[in-house]
């Protein structure tokens, strides 16, 4: 089987899903909605491929996890085979791992199609629609209000009838031992604009390096 593409890994995360999270976001997406936050991620080389054995290893390794979310990119544009067989070997993980997937497409689409049936069928929630840049309004995890949370294991639903009108989106960024800023969650509208204001107020500057997937943080003028 082809492997996974994959951008970048989190292996603890509170703001892409209930309770703590190992995030996988998958590499390459040829929606290209305007103003996407993953755009630049896209366009660069991915981080590494995965076989469904190594990136269930990876996700075994993560002890403190109460469950997955997979972004991106396009997971549904992963070789599907693979994609299947990972998200099978995460059903069997003895913690009972619960799985959030983010995709642009829609349920619909994708329910008429006999492979990706069977993906979501290992799916406990999808978010789906694509990213409408002039409805982001701050919902709880979702990009834009246009985007629809489908549970597809009932025993979330209570969970995420109450994010329907909450509108407390976290962010969480980070600061690698190299520089590279990483950020995870869904910021709101003018977020990166505002974040590099401040920084250049305080001397550094931050740019997309080459053939890279994240942010770096260089030094300004200013002591």
């Amino acid at each position: 089987m082809r492997p996974l593409s994959i951008a970048r890994l989190n292996r603890c995360s509170k703001v892409l899903g209930p309770g703590r999270r190992a995030v996988i976001w998958t590499h390459g997406c040829s929606r290209h909605c305007p103003h996407c936050i993953a755009r630049e991620m896209n366009l660069a080389p991915p981080e590494a491929f995965y076989s469904a054995d190594e990136l269930y290893g990876w996700v075994a390794e993560c002890k403190e996890t109460d469950g997955i979310t997979i972004s991106g990119g396009e997971p549904f544009e992963q070789p599907p085979e693979t994609f299947l067989a990972f998200l099978e070997k995460v059903r069997r993980d003895p913690r009972n791992l619960s799985v959030l997937c983010y995709t642009g497409g829609t349920i619909e689409k994708l329910r008429s199609n006999e492979l990706f049936r069977r993906i979501l069928e290992c799916i406990d929630i999808l978010i789906d629609g694509p990213y409408v840049h002039a409805l982001n309004d701050g919902r709880k995890w979702r990009g834009s209000s246009n985007q629809r949370i489908h549970v597809l294991n009932p025993g979330f639903r209570a969970v995420f009838e109450s994010a329907e009108n909450d509108f407390s989106r976290e962010i969480e960024v980070a600061l690698t031992s190299t520089l590279r800023l990483e950020l995870t969650g869904i910021p709101p509208r003018g977020f990166l604009e505002k974040l590099t204001e401040r920084l250049e107020e305080n001397g550094y500057s931050l740019a997309l390096a080459e053939n890279s997937n994240h942010n770096i943080l260089e030094t300004g003028g200013k002591s």
